[in-house]
């Protein structure tokens, strides 16, 4: 819960307090706290003006439990606060070499490049291959095959924290990325569900981290495009469209 919520709920803990509240002291609470929308006001205002308190008297139990989860909720964001302060100083005392790998992805940013930095690190140096890579973090398929019998499904067995740092990057990097967009466009247009175009386009892009990695150079967005444009690939023309 944000900081302003915390704020509200500290100084107005029951609907009896809103309601011996002046409209205009909400207000400026609500403008302090850089909620300036007037249609936004309108909206709170008339669901003030039919608050309805269950009782005339402020219960004592509700006030000292409200209090009470304000306070750890409170303790629980500067946690937080912290932890993400630590993080962040980690980060970007890891070599040169390596930060520039993962600035250099598209839709990173300062969330998910320190996760994606700790899966490279962890497993892109012990994996001789792309594939490798790609079922040590979780993003490969599972094939089993017996006889005639062939089934495709999802990897269990795995970081699944490390699994889902993948997924949400590309659905980021789909943002920034013209061929990622285009590729989700297509398997989109072709009926697959969301998630496993995701999963299937990690795949794809562990592909290009492992080479990248392993090579010392960082992504080109222009690079991979003028490649996939040699090979004649679809997802240039789509892009381009797009």
């Amino acid at each position: 819960m944000a900081g302003d919520e915390l704020a509200f709920l500290r100084r107005w803990p029951s609907p009896q307090a809103l309601q011996s509240s002046r409209l205009a002291t909400l207000k400026s609470f609500f403008h302090k706290h850089g909620s300036r929308s007037a249609d936004r006001w309108e909206q709170r205002a008339a669901v003030l003006s039919s608050l309805v308190a269950l009782s005339a008297e402020e219960p004592i139990s509700d006030l000292l439990e409200g209090s009470v989860l304000v306070n750890l909720l409170e303790t629980l964001n500067a946690a937080i606060t912290r932890y993400d302060s630590t993080i962040t100083d980690l980060f970007e005392a890891q070599p040169d070499d390596q930060l520039a790998q993962v600035n250099a992805l598209p839709g990173a940013g300062p969330i998910l490049s320190p996760r994606l930095l700790v899966a490279l690190g962890q497993f892109a140096d012990n994996c001789p291959c792309a594939e490798d890579l790609a079922a040590a973090v979780g993003i490969a398929p599972v094939t089993d095959q017996s006889g005639r019998m062939r089934k495709v499904y999802r990897r269990l067995r795995c970081d699944k924290h490390t699994r889902q740092t993948f997924v949400e990057w590309v659905k980021e990097a789909c943002k920034h990325s013209v061929w990622s967009a285009a590729y989700v466009q297509r398997r989109q247009q072709a009926g697959h569900g969301f998630h496993i175009i995701l999963r299937a386009l990690a795949y794809k892009w562990i592909r290009i981290l492992w080479k990248c990695w392993h090579d010392g150079v960082p992504y080109n967005e222009d690079i991979y495009l003028k490649r996939l444009r040699e090979k004649g690939s679809p997802l240039v023309p789509s892009a381009a469209a797009a």
